[in-house]
């Protein structure tokens, strides 16, 4: 009813109303997946209705499900986009009459990449009530929870859109990590160690076998030519990281070499370091994973994963 200038009314529940289409609607609903079976988070789905301009579309949410209103007794267009607004595949479906759920579009043709990491709260435990943010751009930000600290979700990338942020936040803490840069590594990325403790402006963090996760809070860096080095000792542990480059990318030993690690002075054998970012001036952060095998000074090939996030000394 029109009240003055506007229209009051009483609904039975809460939700959301839309009044702009005039004509009937239907519910649409469908999962994306990609070829291994694993719902991707964030790909644009447009449907496309004969002669029309503008498309119905939607993102997938982290359970790779799209649902929203579109034109009942209509053949569609159904256009799957990659996050660079690549066009990566086109199907006709419909007409659907009722609510419809439409079940799997498996995307075979798009390139994801699994993501995986631990949030921790600022004693170094699994933040057990709190969310990370994955941005990969202005405009396209995806959210995920965590279960005892622990996310994994699948995502889509594109050649030109390989790199991508994520902040992590402590709900019951009311902290955060801030945004560290990442580099997509096809099919999995495994980001290690996100500390969600507000003010912390470095950390170096790593993980032997299945050991306790160190982290260290007061790292160095240096750059020197098209040389790179981050550093921490404390009374209790070492470890340097020095490579032969300062572009973004992904390295082996010997392009990047580790060092240290509670002391233990071992070989590298087979360390795979991603380097997401690395500032262009005095402050700015450097940004890198590794995870990998070393042997250790008692003959030993132990597992190690890590997160580097320092800012240029100079």
């Amino acid at each position: 009813t029109k009240v003055g200038n506007k229209y009051v009314g009483e609904v039975s529940h809460f939700s959301w109303w839309n009044y702009d289409a005039q004509f009937p609607t239907v519910t649409l609903c469908m999962d994306v997946k990609d070829s291994n079976g694993n719902p991707i988070y964030g790909v644009l789905v447009e449907l496309f209705i004969p002669g029309a301009i503008y498309p119905r579309n939607g993102f997938s949410d982290g359970n790779g499900e799209i649902c929203g209103l579109i034109p009942a007794n209509e053949s569609l267009t159904m256009i799957v986009k990659d996050p660079c607004g690549n066009q990566v595949s086109s199907t006709n479906i419909g007409p659907f009459s009722t609510n419809t759920n439409y079940g799997t579009v498996t995307v075979p043709a798009l390139t994801t990449s699994t993501v995986s990491g631990t949030l921790l709260d600022c004693n170094n435990n699994p933040v057990t009530d709190g969310y990370v943010v994955l941005d990969f751009d202005s405009y396209n930000q995806l959210i995920f929870s965590v279960t005892n600290g622990a996310f994994t979700f699948t995502t889509a990338s594109c050649n030109s859109l390989t790199s991508f942020t994520l902040e992590g936040i402590d709900n019951a803490g009311f902290q955060t990590s801030g945004e560290i840069n990442y580099t997509f590594t096809a099919p999995a990325t495994n980001v290690g160690n996100l500390i969600a403790c507000g003010s912390i402006p470095e950390f170096i963090s790593y993980q032997i076998d299945s050991g306790s996760i160190v982290v260290l809070m007061n790292p160095a860096s240096s750059i020197l030519g098209g040389s790179i080095n981050v550093y921490e000792e404390s009374n209790s542990d070492f470890i340097s990281i020095s490579g032969n480059s300062i572009l973004t990318g992904t390295y082996n030993s010997p392009d990047f070499d580790l060092i240290g690690l509670d002391r233990d002075y071992g070989v590298p054998t087979n360390i795979q370091f991603v380097l997401s970012n690395v500032g262009t001036s005095i402050g700015d952060y450097i940004d890198m994973t590794f995870s990998g095998t070393y042997t250790s000074t008692s003959a030993v090939v132990r597992n190690i994963s890590g997160t580097v996030h320092v800012k240029r000394d100079n």
